[in-house]
C-alpha cells in the first residue's frame, strides 16, 4: 500500500506561485534581450567591418546572412495583459502570506528581549537585596530606564518597551509593557518568586 505525500496548501501556493513569477521573470528577460536585437538590427545604416569577409554590421554584430536569418516572430513576442495581471495577483497572495509571519518573527524576537531584560532585572535585584537587605526601590516604584540602570548597575536601552520596577523590603515586580505594534499591551513580569516572566495573554 503506497503512501501519499502532500505538501501543506500554502508551501504548495508559495512554491507553484514562485515557480510561475520566476518563468515570467526569465521570459521578460529574453523580451529585452530579444526587444534590444531588434532595435540594433534596424540601425542598418550602422557602418560595417572593414577588411572582413563576413562585413558584421558594427552596431548589431550580425553578418549580412545573419540578419537575413532573424526570427522575426520571436522579436514581436512579448507579454500579454492576463500575463500581467496573474503576476501581479500571484505576488499580492506571496506578500499576503509572507508578511504576517515576518510580522509575528519580528514581535517574538522583541518579546524575547523583554524577557531576557526582565531576567537581568531580577538578578540584579537579589544582588542589590544582598547588599541592602532590601529590593529596589525601597517602598516605592521606578519606571525611567536610565534610573533602573544606574541603582541596578545595568545596561538596558530599550525603546519598544515601557519598563516599570516596584520594590520593598520582602518583595519586587518588574513590568514590561510593549508600548506600540500590532501587540500593543502586551505585558511581561517577575518578581522575586519566579525565575521566569510570565504574562498577561496578549503577547505573541
Amino acid at each position: 500500500m503506497s503512501e501519499s505525500v502532500c505538501l501543506p496548501r500554502t508551501k504548495l501556493t508559495a512554491a507553484t506561485g514562485a515557480i510561475f513569477v520566476r518563468g515570467l521573470f526569465c521570459r521578460f528577460l529574453n523580451l529585452l534581450v530579444r526587444k534590444r536585437h531588434k532595435r540594433n538590427f534596424l540601425a542598418s545604416h550602422a557602418p560595417y567591418e572593414a577588411n572582413s569577409h563576413n562585413r558584421r554590421n558594427l552596431r548589431t554584430g550580425f553578418s549580412p546572412h545573419e540578419a537575413s536569418n532573424l526570427n522575426w516572430h520571436d522579436l514581436h513576442t512579448g507579454f500579454t495583459l492576463i500575463e500581467l495581471v496573474i503576476v501581479v495577483i500571484i505576488l499580492a497572495i506571496l506578500a499576503s502570506m509572507a508578511v504576517p509571519g515576518f510580522i509575528k518573527s519580528k514581535e517574538q524576537a522583541l518579546a524575547n528581549s523583554a524577557i531576557v531584560c526582565l531576567r537581568l532585572i531580577r538578578a540584579a535585584e537579589l544582588a542589590y537585596l544582598s547588599e541592602t537587605t532590601t529590593f529596589y526601590p525601597a517602598g516605592g516604584s521606578e519606571g525611567d530606564i536610565a534610573v533602573i540602570n544606574t541603582n541596578l548597575r545595568l545596561d538596558l536601552n530599550e525603546n519598544d518597551w515601557d519598563y516599570t520596577v516596584t520594590g520593598g523590603a520582602g518583595f519586587f515586580q518588574a513590568d514590561a509593557v510593549r508600548i506600540d505594534g500590532p501587540f500593543t499591551g502586551c505585558t511581561y513580569f517577575i518578581d522575586e518568586t519566579a525565575a521566569d516572566p510570565a504574562d498577561n495573554g496578549l503577547c505573541p
